[in-house]
């Protein structure tokens, strides 16, 4: 005797049922991925107050560029410029992106400044000499928690390079008194003057 095993196929219901379970835990899952934040990397530091060169920081998305005219006041060592200069300011880009999507700083941001002589044609055109200093401020609150808003302030020097392989936090004075009193509301840090952290456009 031939018995054949009949196996029920499953019904269009059962199905559906399959599918809309797949799709949910689908969804929470990405739901889950989504709200996960991004690791922001941060500085390199030699010691609790000393980080190293940033040497990759021209690979950074730039969010401005200025210029500081001759005999202006230079922010990175108070004094005044011996050339008209350009200041060139690079963000970390996974801080960059995070900040453009809560308009917040994570713990972890860079924001490196980096100065460059020029020189100006008969036409008044700009042109870029040599390079002139480097200036970084870190976001970082396991090391910084006492300093306002977790920013520390390096310099990693005002001459044409090669720049010092690592730098020590600047003094309240050089660099954070500035911050303190003008951006306090901003994070500290002067989003309004650099036009790549702007809201984009709708």
């Amino acid at each position: 005797m031939i018995i054949l095993q009949i196996r029920r196929q499953p019904t269009f219901k059962a199905t559906q049922r399959t599918l809309a379970c797949l799709i949910i835990a689908t969804s929470v899952s990405l739901s889950a991925y989504a709200a996960e934040p991004l690791a922001v990397p941060t500085a390199n530091f030699i010691d609790k107050e000393t980080v190293a060169f940033p040497g990759n920081f021209r690979t950074w998305p730039v969010v401005s560029t200025a210029v500081v005219p001759k005999g202006g006041i230079n922010p990175l060592d108070l004094q005044p410029a011996p050339t008209p200069e350009f200041m060139i300011v690079y963000v970390e880009p996974t801080a960059l992106s995070v900040f453009l999507k809560t308009r917040q700083w994570p713990d972890g941001s860079q924001i490196v400044k980096e100065f460059s002589q020029a020189k100006v044609d008969g036409n008044g055109k700009y042109s870029q000499i040599q390079y002139s200093g480097v200036g970084m401020m870190v976001k970082n609150a396991k090391h910084f928690s006492g300093d306002a808003g977790n920013w520390a302030y390096f310099s990693f020097g005002r001459h044409s390079g090669p720049y010092a392989i690592n730098a020590k936090k600047l003094p309240t004075a050089r660099c954070a008194s500035c911050h303190i009193e003008k951006v306090a509301d901003k994070d500290y840090v002067f989003s309004d003057l650099h036009l790549g952290l702007q809201p984009p456009l709708k």
